[in-house]
């Protein structure tokens, strides 16, 4: 308040009206209304005034969370602290303590809790009351917290008291204390009967878990579905010889490995190699609008999804970081926008993120976005800005970047040889990338399993960057205290948590003490795996923290009890044997309750028909329990009938060459022992003057399979065929029969009579608890040569002949489905960007039309009619399909302003209704469509282009036909 012109008063003085008026002035004047303050003698500085601000803020907010003081020696949470925009878990804690200092100026401390307090951040004293030893008299100036802090040796969080005045009673002190805590696992075990000098005895941390030589790590970049490749001859499962392989994937060419690829812990416990995969969380472009949600994905999606993705991380396998979408990828900024983006879509998919960055195309930007990113602690390059090539002690990984070898196309001997080269290297660590393992890298990763994995010497630590990086992370913040207690010792470690952290497991090694069995107890419940010995002359114990293995164990324990497949038996038996021995006990239990040989209850031929005219027969199976092997043939005896490896309730079987009554017996076993024998009788007859065919498919080879695959019926007759879903799919609909079973089972059959034509019944699969798609659609590219013809999966396009054989066409994913002819009146024309290149369609430059450049400037047209009195035209004729109603689209297209003119306008025509376009309708036409809307089809469509010229180079061009089923 401004200074005033009054002389002091004394009592009974009175103001004037000028030093009244002054008084008034200077209050008015007053214009700072701080809560609290009044008519202070100095209003607040804006410092002042912000830091109040700031105060009331977290007054607040610590008020909001703390409904009063509960005074417990539990500890309880109670709200969140946050401090720069990071929540942390606050807690409170209330302690009594005795034999306070007595003595004015006398400090004592004490020990408050065995677990160190505040995180470096929140740590305070809520409530500090002393009283005297019978609660009668409370004392508010006797004592004073001069400090809290953790005891760097024992980690005990404690508090320092000091007297203030002489007291003579006996006192007591209760303290309430509020916290935050360190992000750590605490482990405690005790080594009993120790005997010898206890104080030497020591913990140190391997350079390298399990106490390894060097280290593998193996990437597969831009979310390629090959990376499936890896996880099957890693994990003994079937590695077909199509490029791209999914699960449930329907079995070509290919093989079984013949063992799992793998390590040891040292003592015994397996170790599946395990590798990253680069992928794209917000991946897509023009013809996928989403790369990692595709549904059902059919043999040729390349892409890994998101499902599939998360079967694989369950053994340990990771992601990272690559391209981002949808960005400015030529800055910083930019990639650091996408970064979040794909962040949030994994976190949202998985449940957990990414924190390595693969970097992708040489743009040194991501690794300078990935500097910045908190998420992301390490990253790779296949330049020369690594920083990173071995795991030497005094290493820092944070923020580290490894070099990697391109393994694109490399043959097994270039491949084993820098592994071979670096492998004698202490602590060395190698990396290496593909974007489809080669042939090549398969061998070498046998080889590798076999010369240092656990076929080998055992000293290859084959583990993915994210699981090499939280190793070095708990081994460098790790802490622990010793206590010796008699002839025991125990030590208390407290295990730093890190974010997105997935592989909580670690090695130590004790000194100065020998092993001995049963030496080593716990005492925390959090250890799901442990496994200790010697090794090399060293006492080593494996700590397992992981929670999750504990679920996985049930889960593939839950699935194998369900399937009893031998497959998935192998899984369950790989995750319980890395628990620890006594929570294996009930797992192992329930995998050897099931170990009882097959019951085959009976078999049934071509679905129970009386009479084939075919000797190819579909032999179905009724049997339980799992099946390795089967014999069938039509001796009673089996007598010179061999096993065949096979699992399939569902057989194929050629009869002995004569007409007659036929019998065929069926065996089967497993490990555990062989079934009974069983038997059914059909008639093997002449096929008569009039017979049609049957034909039995699925509506997706990878879900399922229906066999017969074809059957000869007499007219009049009836024929039977039987469905078998794949692993995780069921039977969710027929089609084209007159009865049917199995709806909703993994088995069923339908039945055709009457038969009076050729009949095709479909079974249509579906996921397990799944909806079909609603519809199906084909994008067909014309003019390709025999040696691209097929399904191009990066745009879901079937490239055509479009020549008069009929072709297999395939829907947008993947699967084929029905087949195109073209007849043509007059000459055939055909343009391409490098043949006839003057007539070929006009593209883009950028790939922006409604297809790809390449497609676009393909095109098919015919001239010169050899029908004197007829246009020329082309007719695609196409069969196969699904009965039903469907839109029909056609891009005409060329960028020869002459090639489409003529006397006559351009005319299309889809199962005869017609539709005519001027003749400049193709010229630069880069995304104009002809459309034909509602189009009945009782499962074939006639499209026709229609030329403008009897004579002449003159035509009407077709580049694309795009089909889709909507009901």
């Amino acid at each position: 308040m401004a200074n005033l012109n009054i002389p002091i008063k004394n009592t009974g003085d009175t103001l004037s009206a000028s030093e009244f008026n002054q008084v008034v002035t200077a209050v008015n004047s007053k214009v700072d209304a701080v809560t609290g303050k009044g008519l202070s003698t100095n209003d607040y500085t804006d410092i002042e005034k912000n830091k109040l601000t700031e105060l009331n803020r977290k007054v607040d907010e610590i008020a909001g969370v703390v409904e009063g003081t509960v005074i417990s020696d539990a500890e309880r949470k109670i709200g969140t602290f946050r401090l720069s925009g990071t929540s942390h878990d606050l807690y409170q804690l209330s302690v009594s303590l005795t034999d306070l200092p007595s003595v004015a100026g006398e400090i004592k401390s004490y020990a408050i809790s065995d677990e160190p307090f505040g995180d470096r951040l929140y740590l305070s004293v809520r409530d500090f009351i002393v009283t005297d030893i019978t609660g009668d008299n409370f004392y508010t100036n006797t004592h004073s917290v001069r400090k809290m802090y953790v005891d760097d040796v024992n980690l005990n969080t404690c508090i320092e008291i000091k007297c203030n005045e002489d007291i003579s009673d006996a006192v007591t002190v209760l303290l309430t204390i509020q916290y935050i805590k360190i992000d750590y696992e605490r482990v405690d075990f005790t080594l009993s009967n120790v005997t010898g000098d206890k104080s030497t005895i020591g913990i140190v941390f391997p350079v390298l878990k399990y106490d390894k030589k060097f280290a593998y790590s193996l990437i597969v970049d831009d979310c390629r579905v090959d990376s499936n490749k890896l996880f099957f001859l890693i994990n003994q499962k079937w590695v077909d010889a199509e490029k791209y392989q999914h699960f449930g994937q329907a079995h070509t060419t290919g093989y079984t490995p013949e063992k799992t690829l793998n390590y040891s812990d040292g003592f015994g416990v397996e170790k599946r190699f395990t590798y990253g995969v680069a992928i794209f969380p917000t991946g897509h472009n023009d013809y996928i609008s989403d790369y990692m949600g595709r549904e059902n994905p059919l043999p040729n999606y390349p892409y890994l999804t998101w499902p599939q993705l998360l079967h694989v991380l369950k053994f340990g396998n990771e992601m990272h970081f690559h391209d981002v979408f949808d960005v400015d990828t030529g800055t910083v900024e930019g990639i650091l926008s996408g970064i979040g983006a794909a962040q949030d879509k994994t976190l949202e998919k998985t449940g957990t993120g990414i924190k390595v960055m693969v970097r992708p195309n040489g743009n040194d930007d991501y690794i300078e976005a990935s500097k910045r990113h908190d998420d992301i602690v390490f990253m790779t390059t296949e330049g020369s800005n690594h920083t990173v090539s071995s795991l030497s002690s005094d290493i820092n990984l944070l923020k580290g970047i490894i070099y990697r070898r391109n393994c694109d196309g490399i043959t097994s001997d270039n491949f084993m040889s820098k592994i071979t080269e670096n492998a004698s290297i202490e602590n060395k660590w190698i990396c290496d990338f593909t974007h489809s393992p080669s042939s090549g890298m398969l061998e070498g990763l046998v080889r590798l399993n076999d010369t240092y994995g656990k076929d080998g010497n055992d000293t290859v630590w084959f583990a993915t960057i994210d699981e090499i990086y939280e190793y070095w992370f708990i081994r460098q913040n790790v802490k622990f205290r010793k206590e010796i207690s008699g002839n025991d010792v125990k030590f208390t470690l407290f295990i730093p948590r890190l974010k997105y952290g997935r592989h909580t497991d670690f090695t130590v090694q004790l000194t100065d003490v020998g092993y001995v069995p049963d030496i080593i107890s716990l005492q925390t419940d959090n250890v799901y795996g442990l496994s200790c010995g010697v090794k090399s002359g060293k006492f080593l114990v494996n700590f397992n923290l992981n929670e999750k293995l504990l679920d996985y164990a049930e889960e593939f324990v839950s699935l194998y009890e369900a399937t009893l497949n031998d497959n998935d038996k192998v899984d369950a038996t790989y995750f319980v044997q890395q628990l620890r021995v006594d929570l294996q006990a009930p797992f192992l239990a329930r995998l050897a309750a099931n170990e009882n040989p097959p019951e085959l209850k009976s078999i049934s031929i071509n679905g129970g028909a009386a009479t084939t005219y075919d000797r190819n027969v579909s032999v179905a199976l009724s049997a339980t329990g799992s099946i390795t092997h089967y014999k069938i043939s039509e001796n009673a005896s089996m007598t010179g009938t061999e096993w065949i490896t096979g699992t399939s309730k569902i057989l194929s079987y050629t009869l002995s060459a004569e007409y007659g009554s036929k019998t065929v017996y069926v065996q089967v076993k497993n490990d555990y022992g062989e079934s009974a024998i069983k038997s059914s009788i059909i008639s093997y007859a002449e096929q008569p003057a009039v017979s049609y065919t049957v034909t039995g498919r699925a509506n997706n080879s990878a879900y399922g399979s229906v066999t017969p695959a074809s059957q000869t019926v007499a007219e009049g007759g009836q024929a039977t065929v039987n469905a078998q879903a794949n692993d995780g799919y069921e039977i969710d609909s027929w089609s084209g029969a007159d009865s049917s079973t199995g709806v909703g089972a993994d088995s069923g059959t339908a039945t055709v009579t009457n038969v009076q034509a050729d009949k095709t019944v479909t079974c249509n699969f579906r996921e397990q608890g799944g909806n079909p798609p609603t519809s199906i659609k084909w994008v067909l590219s014309m003019n390709n040569s025999l040696s691209i013809e097929g399904y191009d999966p990066e745009t879901g396009i079937s490239r055509m002949q479009a020549i008069t054989a009929s072709r297999n066409m395939y829907t947008t994913t993947g699967e084929q489905i029905g087949t195109m002819g073209c007849t043509f009146n007059g000459s055939r024309l055909s343009a391409d960007s490098e043949k006839n290149s003057g007539n070929a369609g006009a593209v883009t430059g950028n790939d922006s039309g409604i297809c790809p450049d390449e497609y676009l400037a393909k095109m098919v047209g015919t001239y010169s009619s050899t029908n004197l009195g007829y246009l020329p035209n082309m007719v695609f004729n196409i069969a196969g399909l699904p009965a039903g109603t469907y839109n029909v689209r056609i891009l005409s297209n060329t960028k020869s302003s002459t090639l489409s003119q003529g006397d006559n306008s351009l005319k299309y025509a889809v199962n005869g209704t017609e539709i005519e376009k001027d003749n400049n309708w193709p010229v630069n036409n880069t995304s104009g469509l002809v459309e034909f809307s509602g189009v009945i089809s009782d499962g074939t469509l006639t499209v026709t282009a229609t030329g403008p010229s009897y004579t002449g180079t003159r035509t009407n061009p077709i580049n694309i036909i795009e089909i889709e089923k909507i009901s």
